[in-house]
């Protein structure tokens, strides 16, 4: 459970190719959205990042725990029982960020959940500035994997939001 198999987890990492290899491990990792808890683990225990997952609903984080071997939380991990949208819309939250993986799905994984101007507005205000932290600017992976036909709208939302030439996809 420690590595990263699925092609869309490997997807959601490719944050790591726009960081320096000694910054890879620094700084606060966020997850909207538990999953199997993949990405979750992989920065907690192997990138051994603070890291803070973010999920609506409480049977998928104890069956992450119980069936996924996701640790409980301990000073480098917080798993929090909160709806991903409130999370990033509060101002605690603010420039606290380097990176953000988003894979918000209802139940059917037919879209994305929270894909409007305003969610990913919050979602660029958690992140860092280039100057905040010493490192880079804060980065977000989003999982935009489904059967809606909503892709190409959700992108350019999210290039409204970071600019066009901040989305690579």
């Amino acid at each position: 459970p420690n590595a990263i198999e699925l092609d869309y987890v490997q997807r959601m990492m490719a944050w790591m190719l726009w960081r320096p290899a000694d910054e890879v491990g620094l700084g606060h990792a966020v997850q909207l959205g538990l999953g199997a808890g993949s990405v979750t683990r992989f920065c907690h225990r192997t990138l051994h990042m603070q890291t803070t997952a973010v999920e609506i609903n409480p049977s998928v984080i104890a069956a992450c725990r119980q069936w996924f071997r996701l640790p409980d939380n301990d000073r480098r991990l917080t798993v929090v029982n909160d709806d991903a949208g409130h999370w990033v819309a509060d101002p605690a939250h603010r420039q606290t960020v380097q990176v953000l993986h988003v894979d918000l799905y209802d139940h059917e994984a037919a879209a994305p959940v929270l894909d409007d101007a305003a969610f990913y507005r919050h979602c660029r205000a958690v992140l860092v500035d280039a100057d905040g932290d010493g490192l880079g600017g804060g980065l977000m992976s989003v999982n935009l994997f489904g059967r809606h036909a909503s892709f190409e709208a959700s992108v350019q939302r999210i290039a409204a939001v970071f600019g066009a030439d901040q989305v690579w996809n």
